[in-house]
Order: C-alpha cells, then structure tokens, then sequence
C-alpha cells in the first residue's frame, strides 16, 4: 500500500506559516504581496494529488486482466530523470517493451545508455509481478548496439517477454514495488550496512551478468568522490547539458499534472522550509539551480553517504548490457527499500564519459585523464562501468514521482 498521503515534503498550512517566518521579513512581505496565493497556486500544501499521482495507488491493476494487469507496476519502475522512456504492446501471450526515443536526454545520454537502464527497470517490475498474476515470464533481449544514429529513431522494440500460464505465487519484491522512492537529501553517515545484505545484492547482479562495485572508504572512495565532482564541474559548465537536463524539471504543479513525468522540485531532496521557499518564490535560472546542485554533490550527496557504487557490464554500448543493468538497479533499489535502504542515482560520471566521447574529447589530454580515472575504478573487474549511485540511511523518505497514465504507453496490437 502506498503512503501517499504521508510524503515528508507535504506541508500543512500552519507548517507553512512557521516555515515562512523562518525566512524573516523579506519573506513576510512576499506573503502580504501574494505569495499565499502562488502558493495555493503550487499546489504546496497537497502536492502529490491529481492523476499524476494515482498510479501509486492503483498499481495492483485490479481493473484490469491477463498480462494488461502487470503494467501498472512496470510504470512505477525507476528512468534517467523520470522520463518514462517506455512503450507496450501487448497480447494473451507476450509483452513487448519499446523505447520512446524523443523521451531521451539529449546530450546527458548521447548514446541512450540510461534510456535503456531505465527501460531494464520497467522488464524487471514486469518480471517481478508476472508470477503473481499467474504467468511465467521469459525475456528476450534486441542485441543492437548503441550508437548515436539511434537517437534519430522514433519507437524502437528493445525487448519481448514471454509468458506462459502457470499457478499464481507472489514474488517478495512484489509489494515493494509502490514503496520504492528515489532520496536525494542527507544520509546517516555513520550507519554502517549489513555485509549480508550487500553480498546478496552482487549476487544479484551476477545473475545478469553485471558487477556491483562497491566504495566505502580509503583510496578507492576518494577517487570515487574526485570522478564524480569532476564529472559534476564539467556538466555544469557546459550550456547544452545544463539546459537538456532543465528540460526534464517540472517547477509548476500544471505542467507536473499536464506531462506527468520529470523531476519536482518536492523529490530533490531538500529541506521542507527550502522546498517551499523554492516553489513560491520565481524560479531560478538552469545555471544557477545547476550550481546549486553541483555543491549538493559535494556537501551532501557525497559527504553523506556511507556507500557508493557502480554496476560493471561488458560492453556498456549494447542494448542487451544495459537493460540486464537496468533490471539489477531496480531490483536491488526494491530490496534496498524492503530493508529500509534508500539509493540514488548519481551517474555524472559516467555522463560525462558520453559526452566526451559524442565531442570526440577522449584523445586530448583532459579527456584521456579524466577516462583514465574512470577506468581505474573498476580496472580489477572486466568489462566497464555503466551506473553508478549511492546507497545508506536517509533521514527521511523520499517523494513521489508524477507517472504518465497506461494509456498513454500502451501502443495498439
């Protein structure tokens, strides 16, 4: 079941109030000036209603039969900026899986790696829900490789799940699959995870023939830290990255009810009183909500965290690799929230390898440095990084994301 209603970036009016005062007169005078009512306007103090959010609740697809009733959990799977990158087609007796290739990120994703990550995600929730609905369910991977003439495709088949009857009998991740969330603010540093549960997580990912590597502390980390501020300096700097990742930062509560995808100023992680100064008051220019972020990197997202990662595949510029990728992130990201772990996607580095590689940079002497560094992370493993995220104790849960509604990924048979 869902906690919609319990989302920790909700604010109730009296919250609001004692929130605003925290921000002295200034803010005071906004208030007497109107910004009550942009805040009304916001949607501040209810911002996970509206058909954007119903899919959380109605995610069981009880409405629904055969295997039409397993999509419901595939759209609440996790994408590269929540752009829900999928489409279906659906019979009595398969489901194949599209990439909706304009849903792509632009010079963030040159070469659609993360699309396919994210569309992984989406097989994974399907093969998760499949035994409860009574099926048994096999997926066949398109072996293309990735080049940057596909992100001229239109709707491209990327994958195709077989399914045959069998007695229903409910996957453990199954229920998960609505409490999965995305935390991007503060962690408990100090609090150690189980070796347990981090064994059972690369056991996983072997399964699909993917490595997970694992950074705590000494040398390793701090190389780990330095590749990814380094990573985070560059794509601030540049202006096509800076605005292809904008275009993906949905700021009003129209445009969140009216593309139902992207990334809400409630799920970014930042403190209630500065979530709400951000939403009422004019929004910022992509520059400098961009260094903002670029210091959250450092100050939070990685000063916080007790453990980061990256998944290994053999050839990240294959299909077949990144989407066996995507279903280990989102099926360790279910066990991570059974436990009570949170994780987060900070896969800077590995978007400024792209991009290097689109500019043709990786010959000059700060791109071969730079891939040099990325590469001796994970040199003892074979095959190169595709992923990379962090994972620990949050302070708090994370928020729901908007999700586009089953009409609108299903396409006709």
């Amino acid at each position: 079941m869902s906690d919609k209603n319990n989302a920790p970036s909700t604010i109730p009016r009296r919250g609001f109030l004692k929130a605003v005062t925290q921000f002295g007169a200034g803010a005071l005078i906004l208030v007497s000036g109107g910004t009550v009512w942009r805040a009304v306007d916001q949607d501040v103090f209810s911002p996970f209603d509206g058909p954007a959010f119903e899919p959380w609740d109605n995610w069981k697809g009880q409405h629904l039969s055969g295997p039409m009733a397993m999509l419901p959990s595939a759209i609440l799977a996790s994408s590269p900026h929540n752009t829900q990158p999928w489409l279906f087609k659906v019979s009595n007796k398969q489901i194949q899986v599209f990439a909706d290739i304009k849903r792509n990120l632009g010079s963030f994703d040159p070469y659609l790696r993360e699309m396919h990550i994210g569309l992984g995600c989406a097989v994974e929730n399907i093969m998760i829900a499949a035994p409860g609905f009574g099926y048994r369910a096999q997926v066949e991977y398109q072996r293309a490789k990735l080049t940057k003439a596909l992100s001229r495709a239109g709707v491209v088949p990327v994958a195709t799940i077989a399914l045959d009857k069998q007695t229903s009998a409910e996957n453990p991740l199954f229920l998960e699959i609505p409490n999965r969330r995305t935390y991007r603010g503060e962690y408990l540093r100090d609090r150690t995870i189980g070796n347990n549960l981090l064994n059972r997580f690369k056991e996983e990912a072997r399964s699909e023939q993917v490595e997970l590597v694992l950074f705590s502390t000494g040398e390793a980390r701090q190389l780990f830290d330095q590749v990814m501020m380094d990573a985070t300096q560059q794509i601030v700097a540049d202006y096509q990255m800076v605005h292809d990742s904008e275009a993906w930062f949905r700021f009003k509560a129209d445009d969140i009810q009216t593309y139902r995808d992207g990334v809400t100023m409630d799920s970014v992680g930042l403190p209630a009183p500065i979530t709400l100064a951000a939403k009422i008051l004019p929004p910022m220019s992509a520059e400098k909500g961009h260094q903002i972020w670029l210091d959250t990197t450092r100050d939070t997202h990685l000063a916080s965290a007790p453990l980061t990662a990256m998944l290994v595949v053999a050839n990240p510029y294959t299909a077949e690799d990144n989407l066996r990728a995507g279903r280990v992130w989102q099926r360790i990201h279910l066990m991570a929230s059974k436990a009570g772990l949170s994780m987060h996607p900070m896969n800077q580095p590995l978007e400024w390898g792209d991009r290097l590689r689109e500019l043709d940079r990786l010959s000059g002497k700060a791109g071969a440095g730079y891939m040099e560094k990325l590469r001796k992370l994970t040199a003892e493993y074979q095959g190169q990084a595709t992923f990379s995220f962090r994972m620990g104790w949050a302070k708090n849960k994370g928020a729901l994301s908007p999700r586009r509604a089953l009409d609108d990924v299903l396409l006709k048979a």
